[in-house]
């Protein structure tokens, strides 16, 4: 889980356990400085994936912070997905928006 490092909610460890307790899946956090200087908009995406690299991630899922999840065990189905392609694992599945 990638946060800006100036968040307040995701700089308290107490906070990180609050959302992993349940989880099925292994969880990192890593803050990520934004240089607000030279691009006040980026989002650091690439360091992101860099760190889900290093720790072994096997597929990364990027979600906004106001998403919510509705549906259980969307994340079975979105890599079963993933690996029923052809090439398998090689491509983007994501939630439909009704909206």
């Amino acid at each position: 889980l990638g946060y800006d490092d100036d968040d307040a909610y995701w700089q308290h460890e107490h906070n990180h356990q609050l959302n992993v307790t349940n989880a099925t899946v292994p969880v990192n956090f890593v803050s990520i400085r934004k240089d607000l200087r030279d691009r006040p908009s980026r989002i650091p995406f690439n360091e992101l994936c860099r760190a889900a690299f290093e720790h072994g991630a096997t597929y990364i899922v990027r979600i906004n912070d106001d998403s919510e999840f509705i549906t259980p065990g969307w994340i079975t189905a979105a890599i079963q997905t993933l690996e029923s392609y052809s090439p398998p694992n090689v491509g983007v599945v994501g939630p439909t928006c009704k909206e």
